[in-house]
């Protein structure tokens, strides 16, 4: 996508957006999002790149991933960090504990999702496909603010070697 470029420098927007589904009750996995108005309601989530081609004044969609949080391997970050800790794991409560062993499963196959793990990949994969057709580019993301995370920005830093605003 060379006509993205500018003096061998790509820009990338990375956001989140919701696909809200209010009015439907029974889809594949449907999670839980917010509307417009901070309410709860059924939809999906998706994670987005948007080229930015300053020349032309234009956005090019590069890629979505849509994704669940009722997904069956959707781990929530917090649920890492108690199954970490061994809490959910020595809960009282059987749906706890229940869930320390799909998480352990989860784990142990790396099979589970969550945003941190969906930007990560989505970042790298879009990286890496513009650097193998132009070695030569530098890649900048721009991040809306639900990445605002020292875990993104030092991947973006140290393992991507790219830059980020």
């Amino acid at each position: 996508m060379k006509l993205c470029q500018t003096k061998n420098r790509l820009f990338l927007s990375i956001f989140q957006s919701d696909i809200r589904k209010k009015y439907s009750k029974e889809l594949e996995n449907i999670g839980k999002v917010l509307d417009l108005d901070k309410n709860v309601i059924n939809g999906y989530h998706t994670f987005n790149t948007v080229a930015v081609d300053k020349k032309n004044q234009q956005l090019h969609l590069v890629d979505t991933k849509v994704y669940s949080n009722r997904e069956s391997q959707f781990v929530t970050k917090k649920e890492l960090e108690l199954y970490h800790k061994g809490v959910l794991q020595s809960s009282t409560d059987p749906k706890q504990r229940n869930r320390a062993k799909v998480i352990k499963d989860l784990l142990k196959t790396d099979s589970y999702i969550n945003l941190s793990r969906i930007t990560k990949e989505q970042l790298q994969k879009t990286s890496q496909t513009f650097k193998h057709e132009q070695p030569e580019i530098r890649v900048t993301h721009i991040l809306d603010c639900g990445f605002d995370d020292q875990e993104i920005f030092r991947y973006i830093d140290k393992v991507l070697g790219d830059e980020f605003v």
